[in-house]
């Protein structure tokens, strides 16, 4: 028998988002799956890309979830 929510989890990205609050950019973030991937980890040197492969993650079925994504 499974967990109740982990059929749910398993289409989750949990995501924190590091963000300046004085002009409201994002200069960090963390993104992280309940699985074996890796996790999407990006400063601000590498932001682009970082946002890039979680774009690819974040496909149809998936639900992102987290904190600071509205207002820090």
């Amino acid at each position: 028998m499974t967990e109740p929510f982990e059929l749910f989890l398993q289409h989750c990205v949990s995501i924190d988002l590091e963000v300046d609050p004085a002009t409201a950019s994002i200069f960090a973030f963390a993104a992280v799956r309940d699985d074996a991937r890796p996790p999407i980890l990006a400063k601000k040197r590498d932001l682009v890309a970082a946002l890039e492969r979680l774009k690819a993650e974040a496909t149809e079925d998936v639900h992102l979830l987290g904190h600071n994504i509205l207002r820090h």
